[in-house]
C-alpha cells in the first residue's frame, strides 16, 4: 500500500497537527508512507503536504494507487 493514491470519492480524513477534520475530493492525491498497523483503524497519510489522519478502510476502498513508473 505504500506509495501515492488518488481519492476517487469524497472522503473524511483529519489534519493531524489540529486534528481538525476535513473532507477530501475525488481526484485528491494522498502519499502512503507506511503500511497501517495491523488492529489499527486509522493511519497518517499525506495530503496536500501536511500529514493526515484517515480510516485504513477508506483508504483502501476509496482510492486507487497511482502508477509512478
Amino acid at each position: 500500500m505504500v506509495g501515492k493514491r488518488r481519492l476517487s470519492k469524497t472522503t473524511l480524513a483529519i489534519r493531524a497537527a489540529t486534528r481538525v477534520p476535513v473532507m477530501l475530493q475525488p481526484g485528491a492525491i494522498l502519499e502512503v508512507r507506511t503500511t497501517p498497523n495491523e488492529g489499527h483503524r486509522m493511519m497518517e497519510v499525506v495530503w496536500d503536504g501536511e500529514p493526515t489522519l484517515m480510516f485504513v478502510q477508506d483508504v483502501l476502498e476509496r482510492s486507487e494507487p497511482i502508477d509512478t513508473d
